[in-house]
């Protein structure tokens, strides 16, 4: 009998879903992390969390962080998009958005850490973000048996990790490849706002701009599927996601070369990279027009 695997990781899978158990417990808990920060995730658009650099130019910043409202409705389209397709397909009806949270509370006199028995108990409704995250969190099981599956799992797995980035923003290092100076071996990593990439082992300085340049020139032409080309780029400064990336494929913006062992449709970098330039230009002049908007009032 020959192996199945699974769509995402290529773990073997021994019943007929198109996705591991494994992946689908990793999607399950980026929605309760999701979940969890869905009332922060405002507190971040109205800019009451204080995240950036210290100091500042002596200007009035706005009261209203567009990059986080972005972010909040791009990933609270994708997890109602997904959580629509779910119950509309198996014929089932969701409880009606904003009730108050009803069911059985620990004992009376144990303190427990649980949120829902603080909601229960305050009667407060439920945040409409954790609301949607919860209850498309109990179709994990039955989308694992789609063909649609490894596109659904990587979707809501980009939209939670989006919410968490867009809460809690910690500096991740990206790999600036080796040093090089005289023989230097050592491996370069830098903060994604660092200008001077240093070398830990002789102390040599690097143009991180050269260096992230540098390495995608060197990626260009390689050929990956969906999620691996969104990683590469977004490791070198591209914020990209696999959604976004089968998105340019389905409007007929990237062309496939080919499949890999899998059957997955493969992607030159390049090409992707410049589609995402090509973005990051449109929501530069976007946010230029809204910053006249806001000037002109």
């Amino acid at each position: 009998m020959t192996d199945v695997h699974c769509d995402r990781c290529g773990w073997p899978i021994h019943d007929t879903a198109y996705v591991c158990k494994v992946c689908s417990d990793h999607i399950a808990q980026d929605l309760a992390d999701a979940a969890r920060l869905a009332g922060e995730a405002w507190t971040t658009i109205t800019r009451q969390a204080r995240i950036g650099e210290p100091g500042g130019s002596g200007e009035h910043p706005m009261p209203f962080s567009w990059e986080a409202a972005d972010a909040t409705w791009a990933a609270g389209n994708t997890f109602t998009t997904w959580l629509r397709h779910a119950t509309t397909e198996r014929g089932r009806d969701l409880p009606p958005v904003g009730e108050p949270e009803r069911g059985p509370l620990c004992r009376v006199g144990q303190w427990c850490h649980h949120h829902t028995c603080q909601r229960i108990s305050s009667r407060a409704p439920e945040h409409l973000l954790a609301f949607t995250c919860r209850h498309l969190a109990t179709q994990l099981e039955w989308l694992r048996y789609r063909r649609e599956a490894a596109q659904a799992m990587d979707e809501i797995h980009d939209a939670a990790r989006l919410v968490v980035r867009t809460v809690d923003n910690p500096p991740v290092r990206w790999y600036a490849g080796p040093c090089g100076h005289e023989g230097c071996a050592e491996d370069l990593y830098a903060l994604p706002s660092a200008s001077i990439v240093r070398c830990r082992e002789c102390g040599t300085e690097h143009d991180a701009d050269e260096r992230r340049n540098w390495l995608l020139d060197l990626a260009d032409d390689t050929l990956a599927h969906a999620s691996l080309v969104a990683a590469a780029l977004s490791a070198l400064g591209h914020n990209v996601t696999s959604a976004q990336v089968r998105g340019y494929a389905h409007r007929g913006r990237l062309v496939a070369h080919g499949t890999d062992a899998r059957g997955r449709p493969l992607y030159r970098v390049g090409e992707v990279r410049a589609l995402a330039i090509d973005a990051e230009r449109r929501e530069a002049e976007r946010r230029a027009k809204r910053g006249n908007l806001t000037d002109v009032a």
